[in-house]
């Protein structure tokens, strides 16, 4: 029975251990740790023949081959707390030296020569179920084995605990007392059952497996919560993935989703269940099988965009898993669609008047600029007319501005109506409108316009206003400037206003 404890007790370790490796093969603390379940381990593993043995030699055998761990965790221990309140890095090379000296002495000793601190012989114990020790104290090894273990383990204990005092985080002080009152409780089960028990009666095997596996299933079920060092023993990954605001989704190479957080769920929008490309619109699903058959660094982010219109941001990590040689890939997603909405809208502000939806006067600005260009490369000529509503002030002063911002509606709409399928409007300044013109018939045009916005019906936002527009144009190649085809422009609408003749206008017709 205890031979089966003992067994189960080391594996147990064995795969604490494995879980500590794979957590971090760099981290010094973490070394020292698995150091620590190593010896506890070893410690098992040697119980487990030493209960069943055959016969006293072989037990006498694996008794002193377990030395390294019953005598040599004690060491190990002491310094793994050492190192988690960094008094190690404290102490100088000599230190260190004469630090372990005494254990590999010790150890060394109890692992060659008879009798050892544990015991001065070996018999069968009365219950039939294995080997025990006989102690009767008359050597002087067990007393400097106690010793050893007060210095060492009790010193180091004793260092965590009023070191635990002075850290600030509550879960480190819980994880430091708790590992103390551990260790104390789980030191005084292993004395008794291994120095005061034999003395008394060889009716059990020495139970240090006991012991051992009473510190490993406290550990794993209530300290290692406590562990911050290292989140994914303290947490369970699910936890960190489903507390994100992104989505987070875990898919094989051929993108099938393994695993998917709740945000992701929201983003996609439906039951999670098939290949993650199946979400994408076919350009995006395009660019990003090509982005993972590249040779791009596998942690950029991809701009994408789903079926359902959410654009995110994509960034995927190929990542080997840990208890397969198989790699998944992990894939964040950041959803952009309210900011690409913002962004494009910032960027229709730009160029577009937010009332009207013509173009502002740096996106007219800019269509000037390059048909100037178009003009000085022997393409067509253009026209510029100026437009702007006629008492356009008496509509605010007398209706509000929402009925002056109707009618701006109005004449927008009108205006779109009857302009050619090459012109460009314009909303230029409140109630200026500007409208560029390739085909040169300006007149026919003009009329037009103003038809248009005379035909307009103001019962809704200004009952009894007749809408009406004054025009001004000129042609660029009259000027060849733009500033001056403005400014020409304006003069001849403003002439008109004032039905007085406007200098030059004999260069271009009536208006």
């Amino acid at each position: 029975m205890f031979s089966f404890i003992a067994s189960v007790t080391a594996t147990f370790f064995c795969m604490l251990i494995y879980q500590r490796v794979t957590v971090s093969k760099k981290n010094r603390q973490n070394t020292w740790a698995i150091l620590v379940l190593g010896s506890l381990a070893w410690w098992n593993i040697c119980d487990a023949f030493f209960y069943g043995a055959p016969s006293k030699e072989a037990a006498w055998f694996w008794h002193q081959l377990g030395a390294v761990g019953w005598c040599g965790f004690i060491a190990i221990s002491a310094y793994y707390f050492l190192v988690m309140t960094a008094l190690e890095q404290k102490i100088n090379t000599s230190l260190k030296i004469l630090f372990w000296s005494v254990p590999v002495a010790l150890t060394l000793r109890f692992m060659l020569l008879r009798p050892t601190a544990l015991a001065e012989d070996l018999v069968l114990s009365s219950s039939n179920l294995g080997w025990t020790f006989v102690q009767h104290y008359q050597s002087i090894w067990p007393f400097v084995f106690m010793a050893y273990l007060f210095v060492y383990l009790g010193g180091a204990l004793l260092y965590l605990y009023i070191w635990q005092k002075q850290d600030k985080s509550p879960y480190m002080q819980r994880l430091y007392k708790d590992l103390v009152r551990l260790d104390c409780i789980v030191v005084t089960i292993g004395f008794v059952f291994i120095f005061v028990l034999p003395y008394f009666t060889p009716l059990l095997p020495p139970m240090g497996c006991i012991a051992t596996l009473i510190f490993g299933v406290w550990y794993w079920g209530w300290l290692r919560n406590y562990d911050f060092l290292y989140v994914d023993l303290a947490l369970p990954p699910a936890c960190l993935l489903e507390s994100c605001i992104d989505g987070m989704l875990v898919t094989d190479e051929d993108y099938r989703i393994l695993y998917a957080n709740e945000q992701s769920k929201v983003m996609l929008g439906q039951a999670v269940d098939a290949s993650y490309t199946d979400y994408l619109l076919e350009e995006s699903r395009g660019l990003l099988l090509a982005f993972a058959a590249s040779a791009q660094e596998k942690i950029s982010p991809l701009p994408l965009e789903l079926k359902n219109g959410k654009r995110v941001i994509c960034s995927i990590n190929r990542i080997q898993a840990k208890k397969r040689r198989v790699a998944v890939l992990l894939l964040c997603m950041h959803d952009v669609s309210q900011l690409k909405e913002t962004q494009e809208r910032l960027a229709y502000l730009v160029h577009y008047d937010e009332l009207t939806g013509l173009l502002n006067r740096r996106g007219l600005g800019e269509v000037m600029e390059e048909w100037a260009k178009d003009f000085a490369c022997g393409k067509q000529d253009f026209s510029l007319l100026f437009l702007d509503l006629t008492d356009f002030k008496r509509i605010n002063d007398t209706f509000g501005h929402h009925a002056g911002d109707a009618a701006l509606v109005a004449t927008a709409q009108a205006l779109r109506s009857v302009a050619g399928e090459g012109d460009v409007l314009s909303r230029f300044a409140g109630d200026e409108f500007v409208v560029l013109h390739k085909d040169g018939e300006e007149d026919q045009l003009s009329e037009c316009f103003r038809s248009a916005v005379r035909a307009i019906d103001s019962s809704s936002f200004a009952p009894g206003f007749q809408m009406n527009i004054d025009i001004g144009r000129s042609r660029y190649s009259e000027v060849g400037n733009l500033n001056a085809l403005f400014q020409i422009a304006d003069m001849r609408m403003y002439a008109q206003k004032r039905h007085a003749p406007v200098p030059g206008e004999s260069l271009f017709g009536s208006p």
